[in-house]
């Protein structure tokens, strides 16, 4: 069975959309088990604020990373292509021509 273009859109949409509510649920979950809670209990009251902000990065870590890896696999299913922003981000630098003079002429 093949997937047409158009229709492989489509479903990329909807997966990307149930996947960003898999994330606001994590987020959720992780709320109301208390993680938030007792991650600022071990800070003190003047750096709350600080230690919230860290507690959300922890917790969200690996929601991020369930996400990307499911979002990969979902495009590679529906055989769409495309350029990752971390493609060229970490590409090997150009090599410098050390043949030529550093002088200007």
């Amino acid at each position: 069975m093949s997937i047409k273009p158009h229709h492989a859109k489509i479903l990329h949409h909807i997966a990307s959309g149930v996947l960003f509510g898999f994330l606001i649920l994590w987020f959720y979950a992780g709320r109301s088990l208390g993680f938030l809670d007792w991650f600022v209990s071990y800070s003190p009251e003047s750096h709350a604020g600080a230690a919230l902000m860290l507690a959300i990065m922890l917790m969200m870590t690996p929601a991020f990373f369930i996400w990307k890896l499911a979002n990969r696999f979902i495009e590679r299913t529906l055989k769409i292509t495309g350029r990752y922003y971390e493609e060229g981000a970490f590409a090997d630098a150009p090599k410098k021509d050390d043949t030529k003079p550093n002088s200007p002429s």
